[in-house]
């Protein structure tokens, strides 16, 4: 059986709750819902796949996340693909994903090319930025 993978919407929740937590204290569900404008229910929803994060709530999300705009993008194509019930309109939103994916493969590779840059991996944790780190798990999910 194939691991089953996490709702994006669970990711953005989580997201949130580091931002607005501290290093000490983990910010509650209720927290968590409070500060996105949605009531504790939702979030339980969002969490266990019965539901899916709407633009909205992603907008809101997002003040704690500052993601790019390229980034939101692919998250709201991400939480529509799971939105979409029917195989034909997920294989269109996998497409769509396939394709911001590629788009920004290629435009990082470009930048790595002119300007002769090496992407230093042994110190991602270094960066003092959670949200990168983040960010680059939530690109990561297929």
């Amino acid at each position: 059986m194939a691991p089953r993978s996490v709702p994006m919407s669970y990711q953005v929740i989580e997201l949130v709750r580091a931002a607005i937590g501290s290093p000490y204290v983990r910010a509650s569900d209720a927290g968590v819902a409070r500060v996105l404008g949605i009531t504790p229910g939702a979030v339980s929803a969002y969490k266990a796949g019965r539901d899916v994060m709407g633009l909205p709530t992603l907008v809101r999300a997002n003040h704690f996340m500052q993601l790019s705009p390229q980034q939101l993008a692919e998250v709201q194509v991400r939480l529509s693909m799971e939105a979409a019930r029917d195989p034909e309109a997920k294989r269109i939103w996998q497409a769509v994903i396939q394709m911001i994916a590629g788009k920004a493969a290629a435009v990082m590779l470009s930048f790595v090319l002119l300007a002769g840059l090496v992407p230093n991996q042994g110190h991602a944790s270094e960066t003092g930025t959670c949200v990168a780190r983040a960010v680059y798990t939530l690109c990561e999910v297929a």
